[in-house]
């Protein structure tokens, strides 16, 4: 059975705290899909990133997105398909460094009808295949803290790519590049789970027992300094949760956890390889035993 849904009525929000009260505004946008699709076009990321400059650094209550499709199909395809569309729009969002609330709600609300008394009906058509776009704040403007400074993003940006292999020369504070533990998008997923490079860092570990590593996650597609949107924990802390992800397979493959530990070093190193490339984890030497 198809399902009729009614408009978002937004209602501004008031706090009352200590005798003040304060308005929560919105800002909202809409981006269509192609038929079947649930892929952003160019002009609607564009429209997502107008959304992010208008919100600029304030305060963000909460972020609401809803998926919908047509009626053309069966209602269970457009259901998933108007999922795919909200999750969709969410990861593009958090490319684009949309702060992250524990209020944000991301929903598939499925197709909806034409009313054929309107017509022409494939406007109507093309209208309902969208996600809406809701966002709530205050005007309390976030002051970042950690922020990167001008001098710290060139000097990352021409910093050399590794080289180096794993093996027993290597010192302290080299680095590894992991060319194979490469992770799907908005994950913390390897793209492949039985992964050869998993083998060698259990292989040298093995027969380096003096020395202990530091997994270092990282992230693409993000401003420089801005940490990646998992889209599993919903938390902007992706290439923690991926320095983490080589930790916990390490740890099950036998390496001692006191020889290991990880941290996600954001979207502050990238290796000038495209997207892809710059989803990884490279291994550095923290400390060899005398």
């Amino acid at each position: 059975m198809r399902k009729f849904y009614t408009p978002i009525v937004l209602v501004l929000a008031f706090v009352f705290s200590q005798g003040k009260v304060f308005t929560q505004e919105t800002s909202s946008t809409t981006v269509h899909f192609e038929s079947g699709s649930f892929t952003l076009s160019t002009s609607d990321i564009a429209l997502l990133a107008q959304l992010k400059k208008e919100i600029g650094v304030k305060k963000v209550a909460a972020v609401l997105i809803k998926g919908y499709a047509d009626d053309i199909g069966t209602s269970q395809s457009n259901y998933v398909l108007s999922k795919n569309r909200a999750l969709e729009v969410k990861e593009q969002m958090g490319r684009l460094g949309f702060p992250i609330s524990r209020n944000d709600r991301t929903e598939g609300l499925g197709e909806l009808n034409i009313i054929e008394a309107e017509a022409p009906i494939e406007e109507q058509r093309k209208a309902n295949r969208r996600a809406d776009i809701v966002i709530e704040y205050s005007p309390e403007v976030v002051i970042e803290e950690n922020a990167v400074t001008k001098e710290e993003v060139k000097a990352v940006s021409v910093s050399p790519l590794s080289t180096k292999k794993l093996n027993s020369s290597l010192k302290v504070g080299d680095k590894v590049l992991m060319k194979n533990l490469i992770f799907i998008g908005g994950r913390d997923l390897l793209r492949n789970e039985n992964n050869p490079d998993l083998d060698t860092i259990v292989a040298f570990m093995a027969a380096n027992p003096k020395h202990k590593i530091e997994i270092l996650g990282h992230v693409c597609c993000v401003n420089t300094g801005l940490d990646g949107f998992n889209t599993e924990t919903e938390t902007r802390t992706l290439s923690v949760d991926r320095a983490k992800k080589i930790y916990e397979m390490l740890a099950a493959r036998g390496v001692e956890r006191r020889r290991m530990s990880y941290r996600g070093l954001k979207a502050l190193y990238p290796t000038g390889l495209g997207e892809v490339a710059d989803r990884r984890v490279e291994i550095q030497i923290s400390s060899i035993e005398e």
